[in-house]
């Protein structure tokens, strides 16, 4: 038996391979996009979160950021009875309908967020007040990411199914052809061994939380450690696949052992 390597192969084979490990690069891209298109905005702030991820897995109720911030007695010089009347409205169901309700007069939500949020939270101030640049409280657009709460229902258990189905049939042989291709490089057979077990172990770790995370919510964190896992290794082996095919010169087939 005689034990090759991918530059012992003749150019238009080396060439083939290093296509293949484009579109499998592409691949790759293209999942991570994925990932920011249908997670990223779940909790309808732009970017990839914890809450997002959290959400599709596991379900999470998101407190509105205006109502955390008074749970910290922000803002401290607020008198109790205007806390009272913003409390009432976060927590209630008509965000939108009481903001400037006229019925409400100076306690409506929007008299008081003007008497004493505007103070640093204006955009005339963002010069002097950065929290101002950062967070205005202008106008209702801008109240409104900030006053409502949210419930993140997770994917239902049919979709995970086939999602499930679809990656651990698609992915493992996926991952065994990149692996394999990589044991058969000049590269250190520690290193192409040793990243193997990263993305094999991440793949492992990636779908088991999928459904770990259902019913213990700290498994979101083992869903983002194994994809960073999974992912990573396998970049990085198209790569070295990708440059070891491409690199100038033939070497003769190593003799068995």
């Amino acid at each position: 038996m005689t034990n090759f390597r991918l530059r012992s192969f003749s150019w238009s084979v080396r060439v083939s391979i290093a296509l293949l490990m484009l579109v499998c690069a592409g691949g790759l891209a293209a999942s991570w996009m994925h990932i920011w298109m249908h997670h990223g905005n779940r909790d309808e702030v732009p970017g990839v979160s914890y809450e997002d991820i959290a959400g599709a897995y596991h379900g999470v109720k998101i407190t509105a950021p205006l109502l955390r911030a008074m749970d910290r007695g922000h803002p401290e010089n607020l008198p109790s009875p205007e806390r009272e009347a913003l409390r009432k409205w976060l927590e209630g169901k008509r965000v939108t309908e009481d903001y400037d309700n006229a019925d409400l007069g100076d306690m409506a939500p929007s008299e008081i967020i003007a008497r004493s949020c505007l103070e640093c939270h204006s955009r005339a101030k963002a010069s002097t007040q950065p929290v101002a640049a950062k967070i205005p409280l202008d106008y209702f657009d801008d109240v409104r990411k900030l006053a409502v709460s949210r419930e993140i229902k997770p994917m239902e258990k049919r979709i995970l199914v086939m999602t499930t189905h679809t990656h651990a049939l698609a992915m493992t042989p996926l991952t065994a052809l990149v692996a394999g291709l990589m044991l058969l490089t000049c590269w250190p057979r520690r290193v192409s061994g040793g990243l193997m077990v990263v993305a094999s172990l991440g793949l492992a770790l990636d779908v088991a939380s999928w459904w770990l995370a259902r019913e213990w919510l700290p498994a979101v964190w083992i869903v983002v450690v194994g994809g960073g896992m999974y992912s990573g290794a396998m970049a990085v082996m198209v790569v070295g696949v990708m440059v070891d095919v491409l690199r100038p010169g033939r070497v003769l087939p190593l003799p068995a052992a």
